[in-house]
């Protein structure tokens, strides 16, 4: 028997047997690593093959050796020295008890690539094809992180095989919430599926108690159907405002795929399918099916359609060659954005929107003072007629009635009556909370207080939702604008000594703020006004009746101190039934502005529906936006991320943005709004609160949060009781 140095660092083998005489011979190769045990007869005592510092090998009965033999408790695979160590039961050999142990002497096996903790995950990345690994978990590493991305909606597979053991399987969320998890027990194959919105996720393993247990990992990703198979059921894309992108599949089991989308106005669609791994054909289609242009060049190149639309409803179909191809795609479809006026245009010396045939007639407000529900209608009317080559006549009467802000508080505290003020601001907080525009056939314009109360206001259905209103504020914007959309919202301070003689030009010089509103229809660089220092004025429809002015028009001068410096559009308007709730806390829209730049609103689903588009205020031209969509708010911060849309908004005002991909929501699920907006201005955040003229406005707690790093969130009325951020969530069918 050999000695043993009290240090020996490695246990290679432990052999149990019943009693037995033993004369053991052994040897080894310093080349090959083998060891070779012999003549080996069972007996009453353990038996252990040791190996000492040295590299020599012997046996002992003594577990006082066992004891004292320092053993890695982190992982039974590997040795704290540089060799391998495998613990083996029941270690016998045949008749002629011969037992054959290989070492890999100076080679320490690495095997563990997982974690023991999110922190520590091993990372597939983003998750675009296949992934599969090989692994093990046990007594000393009882649980194995995996961490990877999805960038957009995916169903994602993920299966525990070849498991010599017991071990369950848990998908997480980005904050270790377990969101699904397999179970079944014993040997069995455990698996996932699930289908995953864009965001970071971790997969643990574990052991059942104190099973050891090799495992197979995979994970797969197969993006979901998103376009359906017929008109029918076309994936919308609603009103095409920028460019789209959607990747999809078309084969054996899904030969057609259709897509729906529409334009409001004259437009340039780039269709394009690309990234084809087979055959597969693109078309474009008109509102009842028809074939309007397709491109079939055949393999795997690219398909192209590039055609000029007018205003309607359209769809795409993209389908296999034939019914043996099989085909993945990215299908995309270009358009400028109707408002990316950052491109110079050539602009001429003078232009006038009437000759384009894009304004509607002069209104008569009479008496009474709400020359801003004209001039904004002014806007939105014309804006409509160019997008869509209807002539709308939308009602005043309404708008100053219904738009909810109180400018006159009667002494005896009766119900406060709409007053004859107002701006573009009480204009788009009716028009985005779903209020109007209703039809001036539903709502005639009197040009007197007819408020009938709150108990008296008949129900009328509004026509359309207005998406945006840009507010534009150098003399080139406002050229740019009205060239190519339409007249421009613009205030002004009206002074009987500043208006010509013929009542055709006026040019103001004093400092009296803007009290009246009219809207700019165009301009002559060459105008010469009396009085003004220079040439150059706006051509302007007023609201007066075509008896005053020039037919109800004037020119204004681009010198003047109070009119005409800045224009508001009021634009991208789609009928009401596009949306169908329109989820806010903010009724009086922009009342004030705080300098953090993260907000987040709370809602509750009313039905079951989708949430389909965010509304929100900047408060600066080139602020950039990031919006997310959360599913909870655990412990003062949004989790289980639903998804994501950022952007940059050109010019200030109230923005209206589509998601990529709309998120189902059910009735009486909480759902959670997140607005980062960077490059905003000092304050960048927009929020209604009780004012003079808001006098109703009413908040609670748990329905608007700031933040200023984006973590740590604090409920808004803790620092204005009556404040919710104004933040709108848009839902479809």
């Amino acid at each position: 028997m050999s000695d043993f140095e009290p240090d020996t660092e490695l246990i290679l083998a432990a052999i149990n047997g019943e009693e037995t005489n033993y004369d053991p011979q052994y040897a080894s190769s310093a080349e090959s690593s083998e060891l070779k045990i012999e003549n080996l007869n069972t007996g009453d005592e353990d038996l252990f093959l040791l190996q000492n510092e040295s590299g020599m090998f012997g046996l002992n009965k003594s577990e006082e050796l066992l004891e004292k033999t320092p053993i890695d408790k982190e992982d039974p695979l590997t040795g704290t020295g540089n060799n391998v160590v495998e613990q083996v039961d029941s270690l016998t050999g045949e008749a002629s008890n011969q037992v054959e142990i290989q070492t890999r002497a100076g080679k320490k096996r690495n095997r563990d690539k997982a974690g023991n903790s999110r922190s520590e995950a091993y990372n597939f990345g983003v998750l675009e094809d296949s992934k599969k690994l090989r692994e093990f978990v046990g007594r000393s590493d009882p649980k194995d992180f995996y961490k990877f991305n999805v960038e957009e909606k995916t169903d994602v597979d993920i299966k525990l095989r070849g498991l010599s053991g017991n071990a369950d399987l848990y998908l997480l969320n980005k904050k270790g919430k377990v969101l699904e998890k397999s179970v079944k027990g014993g040997k069995k194959v455990e698996s996932i599926e699930l289908p995953l919105n864009p965001g970071t996720y971790y997969v643990r393993v574990q052991p059942k108690g104190n099973a050891n247990a090799n495992y197979t990992l995979s994970l797969d990703r197969e993006l979901p159907d998103i376009a359906g198979n017929s008109l029918n059921k076309a994936y919308d894309f609603g009103v095409l405002k920028d460019n789209k992108n959607i990747p999809e599949f078309v084969g054996k089991s899904d030969r057609k795929d259709f897509y729906k989308f529409k334009v409001n106005e004259k437009t340039d669609v780039d269709i394009e399918l690309r990234g084809l791994s087979g055959n597969a054909d693109l078309y474009l289609l008109d509102n009842q099916g028809e074939v309007l242009d397709r491109s079939v060049k055949g393999g795997k190149k690219p398909e192209d359609i590039e055609k000029l639309l007018e205003p309607g409803t359209y769809y795409v179909r993209v389908q296999s060659k034939n019914k043996r191809v099989n085909a993945n795609y990215s299908l995309s479809l270009g358009v400028e954005s109707q408002f990316d006026l950052t491109t110079p245009l050539d602009l001429p010396s003078s232009f006038d929107l009437r000759e384009e045939g894009a304004v509607t007639p002069v209104r008569e407000q009479g008496t009474y003072n709400c020359c801003w529900t004209f001039a904004t209608y002014a806007s939105l009317e014309s804006s409509i007629l160019k997008a869509s080559g209807t002539e709308v006549d939308l009602s005043e009467n309404h708008l100053k009635n219904h738009n909810g802000f109180a400018w006159k508080i009667p002494a005896d505290g009766t119900e406060e009556q709409p007053g004859e003020g107002g701006n573009h601001f009480q204009s788009i907080a009716y028009l985005t909370r779903g209020d109007g525009p209703v039809k001036e056939a539903d709502d005639p314009y009197k040009d007197y207080n007819d408020y009938p109360g709150k108990q008296g206001t008949p129900e009328y259905t509004p026509e359309y939702y207005v998406r945006s209103m840009l507010i534009f504020d150098t003399d080139t914007e406002m050229k740019q604008a009205l060239m190519e959309h339409s007249p421009l919202y613009t205030p002004m301070q009206y002074s009987e000594e500043s208006l010509s003689e013929d009542q055709t030009t006026y040019y103001y010089s004093g400092g009296d703020a803007a009290g009246h509103a009219v809207a700019i229809v165009g301009w002559d660089d060459n105008k010469a006004i009396p009085g003004a220092p220079d040439k150059g004025a706006w051509l302007c429809k007023n609201s007066w009746g075509k008896d005053w002015g020039d037919d109800g028009y004037f020119w204004i001068s681009y010198q003047d101190t109070e009119g005409a410096n800045e224009g508001i559009s009021f634009n991208d308007a789609t009928a009401a039934s596009s949306f169908n709730n329109i989820y806010y806390h903010d009724e009086f829209g922009k009342v004030g502005t705080i300098s953090t730049p993260y907000a987040l609103n709370a809602f509750t689903a009313e039905e079951n529906e989708a949430l389909s588009a965010i509304g929100f205020y900047t408060q600066v031209d080139g602020a950039s936006y990031n919006i997310k969509v959360y599913d909870d708010f655990d412990n003062g911060k949004p989790s289980q991320l639903l998804a994501e849309k950022s952007g940059n908004a050109t010019y200030t005002g109230y923005h209206t943005v589509d998601l990529d991909s709309s998120v189902n929501l059910t009735a009486g699920d909480d759902f959670y709004i997140y607005l980062h907006i960077e490059n905003g201005g000092d304050c960048p955040q927009a929020f209604d609160k009780k004012s003079d003229n808001s006098p109703n406005s009413t908040a609670k707690k748990g329905e608007s949060y700031y933040s200023s790093n984006g973590t740590t969130w604090t409920d808004l009325t803790d620092f204005e009781p009556t404040a919710n951020f104004s933040i709108k969530a848009l839902t479809t069918n």
